[in-house]
């Protein structure tokens, strides 16, 4: 489906397009946000897209394709779906009363709604500012990212660490033939654009953007004139500190220089959730023993991470039929030494 489309189709009409091919369980999730009187809150745009990515974009193809018969079959109304016991008996005043809660909303990162509103945000130019993210090693920063760019309806384009420029602009071959870069396609195109681990790059390679990310034009080594930026493209970097050096537990990060981060006003202290954590390890009693450890490691100030990583493997690893202890040593144990352990309480 192309990018283009996503934009032009609203939200209720990715309802009306997904509620004849979703199932049962998901058609009572469409006919609610249905009834809800738009605005719609961030959370209901999510999952409005997350619908319309599972059953509308295949039922708008197969659609224009489809006989007026079949299309008639498929075409089922409110009525019908009552018929069937899709949703309460009770009918339409029953769907229009049921109005997402809390309880049914996706869960989501504490930082997500924001970065998603961030992405919506245009200055006096129509461009939307970079924006950096920062965080521990295994808070979700890459994932949320991904995720905000799904619900803004915007390709995603993706790279981690770069040493050298060409990795950023592309380059031209010996026989004449660019290669191109995920900054080139989102700039020219238009898309969401994650640079991550932009502290661990190299500062020579990062002020081949500056130009690009201010002015509006850049420069590619195929092309001999500026490359305009796309409307859409929408620059964002994570890293694991504030690119001001490295710390004592990410000693490899380089001290980026002042004009590149200047181009990223818009920022966000992304930290682990842990109720998001709980929720996708599905096992509360491993959570406990994870995050106690977390905890006590911060508080006799143990340079070892912890992270939601650790949280997530032990817990399939329980899963698949390893104890706890076990998957503690094959997790957040296996690099402590002696004496950490103990400072944890895991001697």
């Amino acid at each position: 489906m192309p990018n283009e489309l996503a934009h032009a189709i609203s939200l209720r009409d990715k309802l009306n397009a997904a509620l004849p091919y979703a199932s049962a369980d998901d058609k009572r999730i469409v006919l609610s946000l249905l009834a809800w009187e738009p605005p719609y809150t961030v959370k209901q745009e999510w999952l409005i897209n997350k619908l319309w990515t599972r059953y509308g974009a295949r039922g708008f193809e197969q659609a224009q394709k489809a006989s007026d018969s079949d299309t008639e079959a498929r075409d089922l109304s409110i009525s019908d779906l009552i018929d069937e016991k899709l949703v309460p008996p009770k009918g339409l005043e029953a769907i229009q009363e049921a109005s997402p809660t809390d309880d049914n909303k996706p869960l989501e990162h504490t930082a997500f709604s924001t970065l998603v509103r961030m992405m919506k945000t245009r200055q006096h130019d129509g461009t939307v500012p970079g924006i950096y993210i920062t965080g521990p090693a295994g808070s979700g920063k890459t994932f949320g990212t991904r995720e905000a760019a799904q619900c803004n309806s915007l390709d995603f384009y993706f790279n981690g660490a770069v040493s050298m420029p060409h990795e950023l602009v592309g380059f031209v071959d010996g026989n004449g033939r660019y290669h191109s870069t995920p900054f080139r396609q989102a700039y020219e195109n238009g898309g969401a654009y994650l640079f991550d681990e932009v502290d661990a790059s190299d500062n020579a390679a990062l002020l081949a953007l500056n130009a690009a990310l201010a002015n509006g034009h850049g420069t590619f080594p195929d092309s001999p004139v500026a490359v305009k930026r796309h409307a859409d493209f929408v620059c964002i970097c994570t890293a694991n500190t504030w690119g001001l050096g490295g710390t004592a537990d990410y000693v490899g990060r380089a001290r980026l220089d002042a004009a590149f981060l200047n181009r990223f006003p818009f920022k966000i202290d992304w930290q682990y959730d842990e109720r998001l954590e709980r929720h996708i390890a599905k096992n509360d009693s491993w959570c406990d023993k994870v995050l106690r450890a977390r905890a006590s490691a911060k508080a006799n100030g143990l340079k070892v991470i912890i992270s939601p990583r650790d949280t997530y493997a032990g817990a399939a690893l329980i899963a698949n039929g390893f104890s706890m202890r076990e998957a503690a040593e094959c997790t957040y144990l296996a690099n402590l030494t002696p004496d950490q352990r103990r400072q944890i309480g895991e001697a």
